[in-house]
């Protein structure tokens, strides 16, 4: 540590600040002098946040980093690019929200619980209405929350898909045995079919859906195809 404190002293140290450097579209002068005034507090890298910038990743854009590029270059500036318009990544500037279909658009695993009361021989029950489109209280904040994709309007999709049903005996409001799988049981019309055994039984729904979340139009991160359009 005593080593580490004389180089400091000596100026010997490393770069440990990395500043976010917000653009904006300021002229070309602007930006260089921000670089000389960041350079002039002992400071040897920048992070480039692109968020503001309304025209991220066109002419103005590339024109703004080849100055900024070129300034920390005179002072051997470390330059750090965030890798996308908005944080965090995943928006890939806004690609997806101009797709049709719901293919590359991320999609979430939910599910949708309740009680069921046994014993109760042959009980039948459509569970359409729990694989899908429950209410979303991310999307009842009041005004949303700029930039992150909520209290936004958004598109319904059609594709959510039942994945599984299963249940489990529940005692003082906790699981207090096996899990059973009942997706089998499961009909063409989505009707579950299910002979209740005695006491209290908790019941999940397991679905999928491009229709609940956060940050609808961003990419589904575990699908190549559309990990590739962030990289595009």
């Amino acid at each position: 540590m005593n080593q580490r404190i004389q180089e400091l002293l000596q100026g010997r140290g490393e770069n440990y600040i990395l500043p976010f450097f917000w653009q904006h579209g300021e002229d070309e002068a602007v930006l260089r002098q921000y670089v000389r005034a960041i350079h002039a507090c002992n400071i040897g890298a920048v992070c480039i946040e692109s968020r503001p910038h309304a025209q991220f990743c066109q002419d103005k854009w590339w024109a703004d980093l080849d100055a900024i590029i070129d300034e920390c270059k005179k002072y051997g500036m470390e330059v750090w690019i965030l890798d996308d318009k908005h944080f965090p990544t995943g928006y890939a500037n806004g690609i997806l929200s101009q797709q049709e279909g719901p293919a590359l658009q991320r999609k979430h695993l939910y599910f949708t619980a309740m009680e069921v009361c046994g014993p109760m021989a042959g009980m039948s029950l459509d569970i359409k209405p729990y694989a899908g489109k429950q209410p979303d209280p991310l999307q009842s904040l009041a005004g949303g929350i700029a930039g992150f994709g909520l209290g936004a309007e958004r598109r319904v999709f059609e594709d959510d898909t039942l994945v599984a049903v299963a249940a489990a005996p529940i005692a003082d409001g906790s699981v207090c045995g096996e899990l059973v799988n009942l997706t089998g049981q499961v009909d063409e019309n989505g009707v579950l079919h299910w002979d209740v055994p005695g006491n209290l039984w908790k019941l999940w729904v397991v679905y999928t859906s491009h229709n609940l979340g956060s940050r609808a139009d961003y990419i589904h991160m575990i699908d190549p195809r559309s990990c590739a359009k962030q990289i595009e």
